[in-house]
């Protein structure tokens, strides 16, 4: 199929998920609030609706042929368009495994799409989860040229390790960002942009900040203005309107933090307690030191843990002394810090999370840890900002 006739196709699913718009999000509400199945539909439509904006770096390229794609269990729709239609887009037949704790939402928009005639036409097919998927399907049964995989870290080195070395892997995963808050910063507005940077999808984001470093000068004032802030922040059901942190997906993940709060409270000081009810956990404020696990985890959840720094030569050293660097983010008047910051996106006086929520289809990803392209046979590895309809073809002989 000719990537303007995908172009139409992908426009035409759009209108179709806005036409059952009130479906999808109650399909989405399964996993996350309704604000954010909200928000999480509307970015999707605007990323079905410009896939355009990729033909210019397709020119002259051709399909590896097959992609294995293997889904975060987080934003499953929009993950779904980023991670599986881009590689449609340039022309490979694509294998998608959700991940089980959102599987039902993708069969469910899978059977939409079939229903409304658009999986006739769109070389994409849906696959229950399984340790089968890679295993036998994607490397012995449809043998695929290419295996895209997002989640945590920790669960690369058994995924790479099933990969032959002519098939090429795609790795997004964990962020682990800073957050910055320099002596010079609008308090207000600092704390505004904490807010919507942590608690985006109740923190359940690669791109959410985790590590929060704030100037010694302003960090009592800080904290107390991001507590007034968080007094004021909805907690619930994904089902009630306005509520902007509600169950996490993970039941074992909210075991997991319990555990980590509890194991690190001796080198802590909790400025602001929230509460742990089944899966649902209020925000909590916590000072820690700038080398706690606390500090160092990905907590991906509602948790706020605060470091304090008195230079910024410091903060720096702290900021990119971790072995992830997706994006960061900086609030006063820091040119100097964002210079020598070694991140994939940074973002100033704004939430990290707009660098991807205004264009999907510029470059995104990590460097170090946090995402690469990887082919022992081709001698090729990439780190850093990546477009998944490029990486998943080759230049054309």
């Amino acid at each position: 199929m000719k990537r303007e006739d995908l172009v139409d196709l992908f426009a035409l699913t759009a209108k179709v998920l806005e036409d059952n718009r009130e479906d999808v999000i109650s399909w989405l509400c399964n996993i996350e609030t309704l604000n954010m199945a909200r928000l999480e539909l509307d970015k999707t439509l605007r990323a079905l609706t410009t896939f355009e904006r990729e033909v210019i770096y397709l020119d002259q390229r051709q399909p590896l042929g097959k992609v294995g794609v293997m889904l975060p269990f987080n934003t499953p729709l929009y993950g779904l368009v980023l991670y599986a239609f881009g590689p449609v887009f340039s022309g490979n037949k694509v294998l998608v495994k959700p991940s089980s704790l959102s599987f039902d939402i993708i069969d469910s928009v899978f059977n939409l799409l079939a229903t409304n005639g658009i999986l006739e036409e769109m070389p994409i097919s849906l696959h229950k989860p399984g340790k089968w998927f890679l295993e036998d399907l994607c490397l012995k049964e449809e043998k695929v040229d290419a295996v895209s995989f997002t989640g945590q870290w920790g669960s690369v080195a058994s995924v790479l390790s099933l990969i032959p070395q002519d098939v090429r892997f795609i790795y997004s995963g964990s962020g682990y960002n800073p957050f910055i808050v320099l002596e010079s910063a609008n308090l207000e507005s600092a704390a505004e942009i904490a807010v919507d940077s942590r608690l985006w999808n109740s923190g359940q984001d690669c791109l959410a900040a985790e590590r929060f470093y704030v100037h010694r000068s302003v960090f009592d004032d800080f904290v107390k203005i991001l507590i007034e802030k968080l007094t004021r922040i909805k907690c619930g059901t994904n089902l009630e309107n306005n509520v902007r942190v509600g169950p996490l997906i993970n039941g074992d993940h909210v075991a997991y933090l319990r555990g980590l709060i509890k194991s690190n409270l001796s080198e802590s000081k909790v400025l602001y307690e929230g509460i742990f009810s089944d899966n649902l956990i209020t925000p909590f404020v916590i000072e820690t030191a700038h080398n706690s696990p606390l500090l160092l985890s990905e907590k991906y959840g509602p948790i706020f843990t605060l470091a304090k720094f008195d230079s910024s030569s410091e903060v720096i050293e702290q900021a990119n002394g971790i072995d992830f660097a997706l994006g960061a983010t900086v609030c006063g008047e820091g040119e100097k810090v964002i210079d020598k910051l070694d991140f994939a996106h940074v973002a100033y006086e704004n939430s990290i999370l707009t660098i991807e929520d205004d264009d999907a289809h510029r470059p995104f990803g990590g460097y170090k840890n946090s995402g690469f392209v990887f082919c022992k046979s081709e001698n090729y590895q990439v780190s850093g900002p990546i477009l998944y309809s490029v990486e998943t073809s080759v230049e054309a002989q």
